[in-house]
């Protein structure tokens, strides 16, 4: 056994010393470098840029709404609108961010949805998606790795360098193995320092806790993948006849497993839980709001009960005897209706995307790239869930802030219809929005396949590898 081990870690000097000599240390360095600092600047450009933006949106949105004077329901129509904040996370996997949109508006009588993606007019963004470090560290990195560990084994037998090391006494196992542990330390040698330079950078400017458990799980995953990615090239490598040979199947896989097969798993998630055209969503909604969800409530006799319920509460016989305005509270009784036709409808909507979700976590089973992708997704908060949590808070915001405007119409009854005007003290006080990211232990436990999936195809590629290198290097 030590004298195994003593091969064994040989080897691995040996290998690495072979790639500096080659430079393959150097290329990789500043091929890998080069990419992730062209992105993290690239990426940082547009997060401030975008930051700014919508501070300067969300700041004249707010200073029109706290300084006007009018009614509540004509503010209520009036409306604003709420942004989607952006993290540092999500600056190093920007994932659907780009495409979910990024606005959601308030408005009385009409729930919107999150709207004004980034990639609209962006018909390069919309086709590839963004230059980000993601990108690099899913696609580049992977495609680098493989190419370089896929020529290991055959150069050696091209050299002639293979068989003088089995006849000095090296076991072919140790051969193999040293191969994948001398590819895999020079890329996570070279990664983790950017890792770490990124991350501490990001928690330090975030000033929270919440990005350091993120991130140690984003390291992790990407590790367990590139571990992956190198058992396999070993494989393929030392199964393979030739150098030339073994970088066309690498290639052949790099390119099933990081574009055809997740393209694949989109399309076919999206023909087997199809989503409802959003203008059938609209008109079922706005039918159920006018003739009731049992299709017998219409609207006039909802406001008729509205209003006799009212004059009963308030032991009034006529709505000149009421102490408040009943339009307030009318128009708040039919924004509830509204709300709950809405949900209604809406949740089977959600429930076709989180079908949808559930078959791509299944797909990451077959593929761990996209295991991979959705975990870095979901832990960068631009994932699916990130989003409908986004836009599950901005609604329960919209039902206190329209609720507020009319409890403020109906606590003040007028004369006339809209003779009452809110000054810009109340609507100084009404509560500004706040979101929160799901925590990092929801979004490991939603993405739990996906470690799973990681888990899985390593302790089956390890399997693989130990017994190609059983059968020996030259069959």
């Amino acid at each position: 056994m030590k004298t195994y081990r003593s091969h064994y870690s040989t080897l691995i000097e040996k290998e690495l010393r072979t790639m500096y000599r080659e430079k393959t240390v150097l290329f990789s360095f500043v091929i890998i470098w080069g990419a992730l600092l062209t992105a993290g600047l690239f990426t940082l450009l547009q997060y401030r840029q975008e930051q700014q933006r919508r501070q300067d949106a969300n700041a004249m949105f707010v200073r029109q709404w706290e300084q006007q004077e009018r009614n509540p329901h004509a503010a209520a129509h009036f409306g604003t609108y709420i942004f989607k904040p952006l993290y540092l996370a999500g600056a190093f996997d920007p994932g659907l961010d780009e495409y979910s949109g990024t606005t959601y508006r308030i408005e009385a009588h009409v729930q919107h949805e999150v709207d004004h993606s980034q990639v609209q007019g962006s018909d390069a963004s919309a086709r590839f998606g963004p230059f980000s470090i993601s990108q690099v560290l899913q696609l580049m990195v992977p495609l680098l790795l493989m190419v370089t560990a896929a020529v290991s084994v055959t150069a050696e037998k091209e050299a002639g360098t293979l068989k003088m090391l089995l006849v000095q006494g090296r076991y072919s196992t140790a051969i193999i193995w040293s191969k994948v542990w001398a590819h895999y330390l020079l890329f996570a040698g070279i990664l983790l320092p950017f890792f770490g330079l990124y991350f501490t950078g990001a928690a330090i400017a975030a000033g929270t806790n919440d990005l350091w458990g993120r991130s140690a799980v984003i390291v992790g995953a990407y590790l367990l993948y590139y571990l992956l990615i190198v058992v396999i090239a070993v494989s393929i490598s030392a199964l393979s006849s030739s150098s030339r040979s073994a970088t066309m199947n690498v290639l052949f896989c790099w390119l099933c497993l990081s574009i055809i097969l997740p393209k694949v798993a989109a399309s076919q998630a999206d023909k087997a839980f199809p989503i409802m055209p959003r203008a059938v969503f609209e008109d079922q909604v706005k039918q159920g709001y006018l003739k009731g969800l049992n299709g017998h409530d219409p609207y006039y006799e909802r406001s008729e009960r509205y209003l006799k319920q009212i004059l009963q509460q308030f032991h009034a016989d006529s709505v000149s005897q009421l102490p408040v305005d009943a339009d307030g509270i009318i128009m708040q009784c039919h924004e509830d209706y509204r709300q709950q036709v809405f949900h209604h409808y809406y949740s089977k909507v959600a429930q076709s995307f989180s079908r949808q979700q559930s078959f791509l976590s299944r797909a990451g089973m077959l593929d761990p790239f996209i295991g991979l992708k959705r975990i870095s997704m979901s832990m960068s908060g631009t994932d699916y869930y990130a989003h409908q949590a986004f836009y599950q808070q901005a609604q329960l915001y919209r039902d206190y802030f329209i609720r507020t405007l009319n409890m403020e119409l109906a606590a003040h009854p007028g004369k006339s219809y809209g003779s009452y005007k809110a000054g810009p003290k109340f609507f100084r006080q009404i509560k500004k929005f706040s979101h929160k990211l799901p925590p990092v232990q929801a979004a490991v436990l939603q993405q739990r396949l996906g470690f799973v999936s990681l888990c899985t195809w390593i302790l089956l590629a390890f399997f693989c590898l130990h017994l190609i290198s059983k059968r020996g290097l030259f069959h």
